[in-house]
C-alpha cells in the first residue's frame, strides 16, 4: 500500500513538474508604430523593422508562438502596457528569456516626480499620442513614460531580459543618410524624434520649455 502510494505520488509530481516546465517559456514582444492617429506623424519602414526583428528573434531561438507583435493601431498605450504586464510576465520563469523591441517615435515630456536632473522624462510615442497641457506645461498623453516602463519591466520574472529601442533623438543623426530605395521607396532616412510645441528642450545642461508659437 505504501509502495503504491509512493509510486503514484512520484508519478504525480513528475507530471506536475513537466507541466510547469511546459508552461514556462521564452517570450518576445515587438512593438512598432508607423501609423499614428495623426497621419502627420507617420513613419515609413516600421513594418520592415518588425519583420526583421522577428527574423532576429527566431535566429535567437524564439519560436513563432513565443513572439507577439503589437503594431500601428493596436499599439495604444493601454494595449502596450497590457502586453508588458501579461505577455512578458505570465508563464515566464526566472531562467526564461524575454525580449522587448520598440520601433517608432521617441520624445520627452516634463518630469513630474522630480527624479530627473534635466527635468525631462523620456517616452515611447504610441499610436494614440496627443499633445496636452498638464499643470500649465505642454506634454503628451498616449506615451509610455520611462518611469512607468521601468516599473513594468521590474515585474518581469525573468533574469534574462533584453530591451531594444529604435527611437528617440538619435534618429536625427541619420536623416540625410542615403538608403536603398528598393525596399523603403525613399532616399533619405526619417527622424524618429517626436517634436511638439512647448516640449522640454536642452539648454545649458538642463531642459526648458520651447516657445509655443
Amino acid at each position: 500500500m505504501t509502495k503504491g502510494f509512493t509510486r503514484y505520488g512520484l508519478a504525480a509530481l513528475t507530471i506536475m513538474a513537466l507541466s510547469l516546465s511546459a508552461v514556462a517559456e521564452d517570450r518576445a514582444l515587438l512593438v512598432g508604430v508607423g501609423n499614428y492617429q495623426n497621419p502627420a506623424h507617420n513613419l515609413d519602414g516600421i513594418d520592415l523593422d518588425i519583420d526583421m526583428m522577428k527574423e532576429v528573434a527566431m535566429l535567437l531561438g524564439f519560436k513563432g508562438h513565443q513572439i507577439k507583435v503589437v503594431m500601428d493601431g493596436e499599439a495604444t498605450l493601454a494595449n502596450v502596457e497590457r502586453a508588458l504586464s501579461t505577455w512578458l510576465t505570465e508563464g515566464v520563469g526566472r531562467d526564461d528569456r524575454v525580449l522587448f523591441y520598440y520601433s517608432g517615435h521617441g520624445s520627452q515630456v516634463p518630469d513630474r516626480n522630480g527624479d530627473e536632473q534635466d527635468n525631462a522624462d523620456e517616452v515611447l510615442v504610441l499610436h494614440d499620442v496627443k499633445p496636452v497641457r498638464q499643470n500649465g506645461q505642454a506634454s503628451l498623453t498616449g506615451v509610455l513614460v520611462d518611469d512607468r516602463f521601468n516599473a513594468l519591466l521590474a515585474k518581469i520574472p525573468s533574469a534574462n531580459t533584453v530591451v531594444m529601442i529604435d527611437a528617440c533623438h538619435s534618429g536625427t543623426a541619420t536623416k540625410n543618410m542615403p538608403l536603398s530605395a528598393r525596399r523603403l521607396g525613399v532616399l533619405d532616412g526619417q527622424a524618429k524624434f517626436f517634436h511638439y510645441p512647448g516640449m522640454p528642450m536642452k539648454t545649458k545642461g538642463n531642459f526648458a520649455p520651447t516657445a509655443t508659437s
